[in-house]
């Protein structure tokens, strides 16, 4: 158990168990949560583990919650702040909710002239989008739960037909009930009463997360194609400003705090990409060759991007020479840079390097879910801190005394 939840103490707290582990001279990256303990340029805990090593590691930030930050943000610019830490709205929703009946006659969706005309011409892309990540396993109820209801509020049917399930957390910090929430609502509108700010202001957010938020949330889990996505995503809310300007100018900054995908040191992640055109592989290589290009050998962690000029950005306008860390991380060498580009797949270390670009991870759901199981699993022998220390130490011991098992 930490002292504290200051950088300094998680960053000692990391060096313990690496060197308990004696993995200090094979850590090449760092994944976090982009909040200010973990990020601060001075006392945060990747700085301090960084001087600690000695050495640059690659900062992976995860994108889910580069992207929770996105929503929130949506949310609260569309439906206005909140005072306290339940919304207000969904706690009256979930106290009516024994009175609705949520059968598929009972739901209405979003009308043709409801939706703005941008997702209008998509509407079946995007169903048909939908339809494909909910054939995929989804690490938790409620991304499946958000698929089905994107596909029930632009007027589809998944496959197991309309099933809405009872509210539950309503917390502001969990994020994806704003999501989940306000469609239920939405759909459910002709049954639960909403004045009409309400009604426009959850217009304004849903018509934003079926068409921007959804794709790019389910599409965050790879590292090689993070570059190119998070500059399609920041332009295309730089875009949306023709349809809502207000909400296109508060997400816009949101977002353009996190474009760590798009810094010198990550960009190259896009070399080894399957959906990168070669003329951009041609690009992204010339740039990390340039002699004489800016660039120097402590670039920043994260860009800042005007908006104004963004949406002509391409990616190779973000690599410089630095941008080979990256390889030098991967251990995959720089060599493959001089190979024409139909050669990299025949060339052993682009391979390589591809291979454990691709095992990257750029989420870390999984740390999260580990974490709340452990949790679940300690809370059913006892709810003593200091018992719960002592189980630890003993599932240690025993991993030490049978490292087989």
């Amino acid at each position: 158990m930490l002292p504290s939840g200051t950088g300094k103490a998680q960053a000692d707290a990391v060096m313990e168990a690496l060197q308990d582990w004696g993995l200090e001279d094979r850590v090449i990256g760092l994944g976090f949560d982009t909040t200010a303990s973990n990020t601060g340029i001075i006392g945060g805990t990747c700085i301090l583990l960084e001087q600690a090593l000695g050495r640059q590691l690659l900062n992976l930030a995860c994108r889910h919650h580069m992207h929770e930050l996105v929503a929130m943000k949506a949310f609260t610019e569309c439906m206005g702040p909140s005072t306290g830490p339940e919304i207000v709205l969904f706690s009256r929703f979930k106290n009516q909710w024994m009175f609705l009946a949520t059968t598929s006659e009972d739901v209405r969706p979003l009308l043709d002239e409801e939706i703005v005309a941008p997702l209008l011409e998509k509407r079946k892309e995007f169903l048909e989008l939908f339809g494909r990540h909910l054939t995929k396993s989804q690490p938790r109820d409620d991304y499946k739960e958000l698929l089905e209801l994107s596909i029930i509020t632009l007027g589809g049917l998944p496959p197991r037909g309309v099933h809405l399930r009872r509210p539950g957390a309503l917390h502001r910090a969990r994020w994806m009930a704003t999501l989940i929430y306000g469609m239920k609502i939405w759909v459910l509108r002709d049954q639960f009463q909403l004045t009409s700010s309400e009604r426009k202001g959850l217009k304004r957010f849903i018509n934003f997360v079926l068409f921007l938020y959804v794709p790019a949330w389910y599409s965050a889990v790879e590292a090689m194609a993070a570059p190119a996505r998070d500059l399609r995503f920041y332009q295309s809310l730089v875009k949306y400003e023709d349809v809502d300007k207000g909400l296109s100018k508060a997400v816009v900054g949101t977002f353009g705090r996190h474009l760590w995908y798009l810094s010198e040191h990550l960009v190259g992640l896009a070399l080894f990409d399957f959906e990168t055109p070669e003329t951009v592989l041609e690009e992204l290589a010339k740039a990390m060759k340039e002699v004489g290009a800016e660039g120097g050998k402590q670039p920043p962690k994260r860009i800042k991007l005007n908006p104004s000029g963004a949406t002509s950005k391409r990616l190779s306008d973000f690599a410089t020479p630095a941008s080979s860390l990256l390889l030098d991380r991967l251990g995959c060498g720089r060599k493959f840079l001089e190979l024409p580009v139909e050669d990299w797949k025949n060339d052993t270390q682009y391979l390589l390097g591809q291979r454990r670009a691709k095992a990257l991870g750029v989420i870390n759901d999984r740390a999260e879910r580990g974490v709340a199981l452990m949790q679940d699993f300690n809370l059913q022998l006892t709810r003593d801190e200091s018992q719960h220390q002592f189980i630890l130490q003993v599932v240690e011991q025993h991993r030490k005394e049978n490292p087989s098992k």
